[in-house]
């Protein structure tokens, strides 16, 4: 995915109404563009154990995904899931995961063919796309419209008691 396509599809984002699953995936792209994203179970944990107060929102897998998962990733999912709710940490879940690690895996070959520098180091290795577990996406400096509308998604959802919670699906 080159930056022109990015940026044409943000403004694209902006012309027409946003549903969760676009403003999900802009919000993604703008977090890897900004260096905001922290991904796997244990790497989250860490992050959420240090700064809870900098994480904008926590992305896991939902239940039809994590059934698929080991029992170690799922009990760490769990872990996490706990961890958020009680600290009130914004949480979603996602339907389509590995839609996520090709987005992110797509931006980040595109970045290692171009010219700019953008670490992977609070991301992903290569080893780290075969399965996803959990997502931070730390708050940004000042707020896009898509992080205003995944908040207040979230928000909306919590203030409705929606249980369980609904899952996100993520376009290609």
């Amino acid at each position: 995915m080159k930056l022109a396509e990015i940026k044409n599809e943000q403004s694209i984002l902006q012309k027409r109404p946003l549903n969760v699953g676009h403003a999900f995936r802009a919000l993604l792209l703008q977090a890897l563009q900004e260096n905001r994203i922290t991904c796997g179970a244990v790497e989250c944990a860490h992050e959420l154990n240090r700064h809870p107060e900098k994480v904008m929102i926590c992305v896991i897998a939902g239940p039809a995904s994590s059934s698929s998962s080991g029992v170690f990733s799922h009990t760490q999912t769990k872990l996490i899931e706990a961890y958020c709710r009680e600290h009130h940490v914004r949480m979603i879940q996602v339907n389509n995961p590995q839609r996520i690690l090709k987005i992110i895996h797509n931006f980040y070959n595109y970045q290692a063919t171009s010219d700019h520098d953008i670490s992977r180091e609070t991301c992903l290795s290569d080893a780290d796309l075969t399965e996803f577990s959990c997502l931070l996406i730390r708050k940004p400096s000042t707020q896009s419209s898509e992080d205003d509308f995944i908040v207040t998604y979230h928000d909306t959802i919590i203030y409705c008691k929606v249980f369980p919670y609904p899952t996100i699906d993520i376009p290609e």
